[in-house]
């Protein structure tokens, strides 16, 4: 498990040199989300170095360029979380790559390149920033949390939406603040390092009642 943390680790370091400043517009998707050469550049990048290290593991990514998804291992990537800010020439997005083994997530690692903040964690010995131990938040009193939030996009269906707000307007009114942050790899690891004390997914499909 070390040697393939210590992988995942260089391989994302090393994409993300590839991407900062190449923030130009590749595509759209049929949901408006934007696919800057960026992303493009960063999976490619990861599932050949995935390809040539380990060739009987399998891939799934965000843009498409998955393969073997029924192998025992399989890579799960993001090669840009947060794209629209980083089309914007925004700082807050980050690579996440992750590990699944016989369906069970083992290992994970999110960078933000300009941040240079690595977090990293596996199965069994708990999780890092930039090599340093994190902790998640230990409040327990709800009206003196911060927390951060994940909201439904356009594209989500009304009653999803209806849902959401509710749940919204609910924390609004028992948190200390709530932020949305609109990159959920970064979230969670802000709320896994104690920043925000909690993390509420309320935009993606089927979060209902999570």
């Amino acid at each position: 498990m070390k040697a393939l943390l210590k992988f995942a680790v260089t391989t994302v370091r090393e994409a993300a040199a590839l991407i900062v400043g190449e923030t130009e517009v590749s595509r759209y998707k049929e949901d408006g989300e934007v696919v800057t050469v960026g992303d493009i550049r960063a999976e490619n990048y990861i599932l050949a170095a995935i390809k040539k290290n380990y060739p009987d593991h399998g891939v799934i990514s965000e843009e498409g360029g998955g393969y073997s998804e029924d192998s025992r291992y399989v890579w799960i990537l993001d090669p840009i979380d947060g794209t629209k800010y980083y089309a914007a020439g925004l700082p807050f997005y980050a690579i996440s790559l992750a590990l699944q083994l016989n369906g069970e997530l083992v290992l994970g690692v999110v960078y933000s390149p300009m941040l240079d903040q690595m977090y990293s964690a596996a199965s069994g010995s708990g999780a890092t920033l930039n090599g340093k131990a994190i902790h998640c938040s230990k409040k327990t009193d709800l009206a003196q949390s911060y927390v951060c939030l994940e909201i439904p996009n356009r594209c989500s269906a009304d009653a999803e939406v209806d849902w959401a707000v509710d749940k919204l307007r609910r924390l609004i009114t028992r948190t200390l603040r709530v932020r949305i942050f609109g990159v959920a790899s970064l979230g969670l690891c802000f709320s896994a390092m104690g920043a925000f004390d909690g993390f509420v997914n309320l935009g993606s499909p089927g979060c209902r009642g999570t």
